[in-house]
């Protein structure tokens, strides 16, 4: 048993030590969208294409699945109460401060997350136009100002080299058009993962409990409308 157990944590060790290499590429161009995504673990290759990926994520986000108990539900659903601010002052006393908390919580995870990732190469490249030109050249410089705080942000919460963003903004003064071109990659070890489940159902476990605390304290108190 125990050499069994043993072979089972050398091989948990080596493999979380594999190099897991994700090449992101989104390119926007007349108005259409087109997001690649490559995945390389050792000799495997997975490539992904998705065509308008914000309308799909944002439609999938919004589908409902309609049934007859709730159609029947929604035909007899009673009136909503008049507003009443000193409800909606007491819930927000409530809800705010474990938010705050929820909040602090996610930013931590976020920063663990990201740490061990280094960014091989990340490649930004603009065209922006709108006719005038002065407006271009706000348009211009805001980009500018944009990208640079984002690049010392990743800086911040992952390994990134100071000559790896590429940055490029061409202005287009005769003509209306934003066209966009990222090229990212990152690297990690497979091991992360793990570590990345771990913490997510950490966080998890911690926001019900927060959130099942407020609804506790809700369902006690009994609020009157005026």
């Amino acid at each position: 048993m125990a050499k069994y157990l043993l072979l089972f944590l050398i091989f948990f060790i080596l493999t979380a030590f594999i190099p897991i290499q994700i090449h992101f590429t989104y390119k926007r161009e007349n108005n259409k969208n087109k997001l690649k995504v490559q995945i390389k673990i050792l000799f495997i290759t997975i490539n992904q294409s998705v065509i308008n990926p914000i309308l799909k994520i944002i439609s999938f986000i919004a589908r409902k699945k309609y049934t007859s108990k709730n159609i029947h539900e929604s035909m007899h659903a009673q009136r909503l109460p008049e507003r009443n601010w000193g409800l909606i002052l007491k819930r927000i006393n409530i809800w705010l401060p474990r938010g705050i908390q929820i909040i602090s919580h996610s930013v931590k995870l976020t920063s663990r997350i990201l740490k061990p990732i280094k960014c091989k190469k990340l490649n930004i490249y603009t065209e922006v136009g709108l006719f005038d030109a002065s407006q271009t050249g706000l348009a211009f410089g805001s980009l500018w100002a944009v990208y640079s705080f984002l690049i010392s942000q990743l800086s911040k919460w992952m390994i990134l080299k100071r000559e790896t963003p590429i940055i490029k903004i061409v202005p287009d003064f005769n003509n209306s058009k934003l066209n966009l071109e990222y090229d990212c990659i990152i690297a990690f070890p497979l091991g992360h993962i793990i570590i990345v489940l771990i913490q997510t159902a950490r966080f998890v476990r911690l926001s019900y409990h927060l959130i099942k605390g407020v609804t506790n304290i809700t369902k006690t108190r009994r609020f009157e409308y005026e």
